[in-house]
C-alpha cells in the first residue's frame, strides 16, 4: 500500500513507513495512493455486520494484502474492542456515540487502531534476526541524524 505526502505527492512510502513515522519528512500527512470503493453488496447489507466487522471490511478493502487477513482481523478486534452505538434522533436521523472507548473520547477509534499497527509492525521486526535488527536501527539513526 503506498501512501504520498500531502505537502508533495511525488514523496511515497508503504504503508509501515508512514505508521512508523506519522509525519512525513516535509511535515506533510499521509494520504493513500488510492482509496478503493466498498463493494455495493457491503454497503447495501450494513446493518448485517457489527461495528467490528464493519472495521476490519473497511481496513482489509484500504489496505489489501499488505497485511495478511489475520493478523489484520486481530488488529482491528483488538483495537476497537468496544461499541459505537447509533442513536435514532428521529425515524431518519441517527448519531454516531464516538464516547463508548477506554477514554471516552472519538479518538480512541484511531489513536488505538494506529498503536495496534504500530505494534504489529514492531512484532514483524523484532522476528527479523537480532544481528539484522540492530543492523537496521542504526541505519534508522544514522537516516535521522543526517
Amino acid at each position: 500500500m503506498q501512501l504520498y505526502s500531502t505537502n508533495n505527492p511525488s514523496l511515497k512510502v508503504e504503508l509501515k513507513e508512514a505508521v512508523m513515522q506519522s509525519l512525513a519528512k516535509d511535515k506533510g500527512l499521509y494520504m493513500p495512493e488510492v482509496i478503493p470503493v466498498l463493494d455495493k453488496e457491503f454497503i447495501d447489507h450494513i446493518e448485517n455486520y457489527s461495528f467490528q466487522e464493519i472495521a476490519y471490511i473497511v481496513s482489509k478493502n484500504l489496505i489489501g494484502n499488505y497485511i495478511p487477513d489475520a493478523d489484520l482481523k486481530e488488529i482491528v478486534y483488538d483495537a476497537i474492542n468496544f461499541q459505537a452505538p447509533v442513536v435514532m434522533l428521529d425515524e431518519k436521523i441517527g448519531t454516531l456515540e464516538l464516547w463508548h472507548g477506554p477514554s471516552l473520547a472519538f479518538k480512541d477509534f484511531g489513536a488505538r487502531f494506529m498503536a495496534a499497527l504500530m505494534s504489529y509492525f514492531i512484532k514483524m521486526r523484532t522476528k527479523t534476526p537480532r544481528f539484522l535488527s540492530l543492523l537496521l536501527e542504526i541505519q534508522v539513526a544514522q537516516c535521522t541524524v543526517n
